[in-house]
């Protein structure tokens, strides 16, 4: 599962430009066909953006897609593991701009 080359493909690329969260997320459920849950990291209360920290993906025991965020029934397979709160990350607010950073390894 390339998601850099999913995001690119919709002009969504690492650079200064904030984009619309609803719009990550209509990019990503489209093309996968399940919600998967984006995180972010929040510099700060008052910093205007958030910066995309991770995209978690969820499966069924078989391993298919599922929507991350299921009100009942299936649960996820990593339902168990949480993101800890030393990592930063969090689920982005719908009403903040994200920040997309290059990484360079």
């Amino acid at each position: 599962m390339d998601l850099s080359s999913v995001l690119k493909k919709f002009d969504i690329t690492p650079s200064k430009q904030y984009y619309p969260l609803s719009h990550i997320q209509e990019v990503i459920d489209g093309f996968y066909g399940a919600k998967l849950k984006i995180q972010c990291v929040h510099p700060s209360k008052n910093a205007g953006y958030q910066i995309l920290g991770q995209i978690e993906i969820c499966f069924t025991p078989d391993f298919s897609l599922m929507d991350c965020e299921r009100g009942s029934g299936e649960k996820p397979m990593n339902y168990s593991v949480t993101v800890e709160a030393k990592t930063g990350f969090s689920v982005c607010d719908p009403g903040v701009p994200v920040y997309y950073p290059d990484i360079q390894i």
